[in-house]
């Protein structure tokens, strides 16, 4: 799971229009992550679709993730070899 990628999977949740299913945004959301080269794995897709059975609110949903991940999701991640890393 790329940790600053699924931030933004949370919010492409969010209803866009009252039309937009929970299925259609989380169709396009996977296909987002594919498109970045970051497919869901099957226990993602199981903990998205618990927060939509469940009703989790979108704020819920940010805390419960970001506590999963020990505070990694939506920190810049800086590499090595990248411009601006320190040596």
């Amino acid at each position: 799971m790329a940790f600053a990628g699924i931030s933004g999977m949370v919010a492409a949740m969010r209803p866009t229009s009252p039309k937009s299913s929970h299925s259609e945004r989380l169709q396009e959301a996977q296909h987002l992550q594919m498109l970045e080269g970051n497919p869901l794995t099957e226990a993602e897709l199981a903990m998205f679709e618990m927060f939509e059975r469940e009703g989790w609110s979108h704020e819920r949903r940010r805390a419960y993730i970001r506590g999963a991940f020990g505070g990694v999701v939506g920190k810049r991640l800086t590499y090595r070899n990248s411009p601006g890393a320190s040596a």
